[in-house]
């Protein structure tokens, strides 16, 4: 993760952002994914992953990565949308493994990662 901070300080120091989150249910694209910021930040965590599916590599294989995914999802987090410890380089195909396409929902191995990968504790005041 170091990385990230050593390649694009200037997309990570920025606060976070949250006037992107969506009220009620509606499982809509985040807004981020479109701007200049996100493209520099998808770059650094590609370029920190070495551009390959951290998934595969879990079983040994690799496979070049060509999405980053939101562990905890920017929709539902906002809070968490540019934070790099959140995001994870992945292949296409394991990309659409992570989300139920119908529902808007992780699957269970989407799940998994959430699992795996929790916030940072929070600074105490």
């Amino acid at each position: 993760m170091a990385l990230v901070f050593l390649f694009c300080p200037e997309v990570i120091a920025r606060g976070q952002r949250t006037d992107s989150q969506r009220e009620g249910g509606n499982k809509m694209a985040w807004d981020g994914y479109k701007s200049k910021r996100w493209r520099r930040l998808r770059r650094c965590i590609l370029r920190r992953d070495g551009y390959r599916c951290r998934e595969w590599a879990r079983y040994g294989k690799a496979v070049e990565a060509t999405t980053v995914h939101h562990v905890w999802p920017a929709e539902e987090y906002p809070e968490y949308a540019w934070a790099p410890w959140n995001l994870v380089s992945l292949s296409g195909d394991r990309h659409d493994a992570m989300h139920d396409r119908r529902t808007g929902r992780l699957t269970e191995l989407g799940e998994a990662w959430r699992r795996r990968i929790a916030p940072p504790p929070s600074e105490p005041y």
